[in-house]
């Protein structure tokens, strides 16, 4: 009877202390104010044995896909890259400010697949994490589980291309989430749209890492362009500039596409014949077939381009000739053909490299 007596006054004691504890706001509900570690490691327990239980039960299915890890790296550049982050990419706004911190999926490995399904169809109370469950049906889920195992071992621009080729913000319906960071409706709230719907400057260059991590890691439809171009009769593609991503991607998608790479300059009279190799003819038609027997005659200085006074439109140019002079340097054709026009004119200042007089070769 005693012991019965006792436990129910500190039942009652502790009754009394937690109510009065919760009435005069006690425990802080800043997420700017972390809790004590005691208490973060009881809530964090429970969390995680709560989930344990519940997703003992779960059955994975086969993952590792290629299908299935690029469908589920569009879906996660759309719904959870502003707090789940992309390899390479700096902490955002979300991620820095959310309490308790939300993991680094891009460099943290997942505890297990039956967990991370299980997380992401019912989320989490309290913590930010939406259930996705309700809009998303379970493969849908299982390609972000098999993307999220895959993605700790990319770096920024394997993530970049996958997100790339991928469907984008596509599960099969119930995709409502809004606009990227600086598009009208959504993403970064620190200045007022216009009536128009377009978004503020940015004025602090703190912003910028977070703009621009949002930006090189939102989905851009380049599959579904490609497949919308293919049925539309095109097969050929060329990239210019470093690099070769979309080529790489284009050959992929498309069965049998034609594509080139353009690095620099001197890649142009390449680009130049693999254009004219895909022409449906031969033949030259006169003022259809303008790739690989024009040429350009361009300037070896700066100054006054004074051209040759006998040289007209219809005359037959050696390789070497002089056409003219730019101040005091010669300008000499590096090619043999018909001269079709001067470009430039009499007593135009002239730059280094500016074209100056056109040419075609057969």
């Amino acid at each position: 009877m005693n012991f019965l007596k006792s436990a129910l006054l500190i039942g009652g004691v502790g009754l009394l202390s937690a109510t009065g504890a919760i009435y005069f706001g006690v425990v802080h509900p800043g997420a700017d104010e972390p809790h004590s570690k005691p208490v973060f490691r009881l809530i964090e327990t429970a969390r995680e044995r709560a989930i344990a239980v519940r997703a003992s039960d779960i059955v994975v299915p086969a993952l590792g896909d290629a299908d299935q890890i690029r469908r589920g790296a569009g879906n996660y550049a759309s719904m959870c890259v502003a707090c789940h982050l992309a390899p390479g990419a700096p902490g955002t706004e979300l991620s820095q400010g959310l309490y308790p911190a939300p993991p680094n999926l891009s460099t943290q490995a997942i505890r297990s697949p039956e967990h991370a399904f299980w997380v992401i169809k019912h989320g989490i109370k309290a913590s930010g994490m939406p259930a996705w469950g309700k809009s998303m049906d379970d493969p849908y889920i299982w390609d972000m589980v098999a993307f999220l195992q895959a993605m700790p071992t990319m770096d920024a621009a394997a993530y970049r291309e996958l997100v790339a080729s991928s469907d984008g913000h596509s599960h099969g319906g119930g995709e409502s989430m809004p606009h990227p960071h600086g598009s009208a409706g959504g993403g970064d709230h620190h200045g007022a749209a216009d009536e128009t719907g377009s978004a503020a400057a940015h004025d602090h260059g703190d912003e910028w890492a977070s703009l621009l991590s949002a930006q090189l890691s939102s989905p851009v439809r380049w599959r579904q362009c490609l497949v919308s171009l293919s049925e539309l009769g095109v097969t050929s593609f060329a990239e210019l500039g470093p690099g070769g991503v979309l080529t790489g991607m284009a050959k992929r998608t498309i069965d049998g596409a034609r594509t080139i790479s353009i690095a620099t300059p001197d890649d142009l009279d390449k680009f130049i014949e693999w254009v004219n190799a895909s022409s449906p003819t031969t033949a030259q038609l006169e003022g259809e077939h303008l790739f690989a027997v024009e040429r350009l005659v361009v300037s070896p200085a700066a100054g006054i381009f004074v051209p040759r006074a006998d040289l007209v439109p219809g005359a037959h140019i050696e390789i070497g000739t002089v056409i003219g002079n730019v101040g005091d340097a010669e300008v000499r054709s590096a090619f043999a053909g018909i001269l079709q026009a001067f470009i430039a004119v009499d007593g135009e200042r002239i730059t280094p490299r500016q074209p100056i007089a056109w040419l075609r070769t057969a």
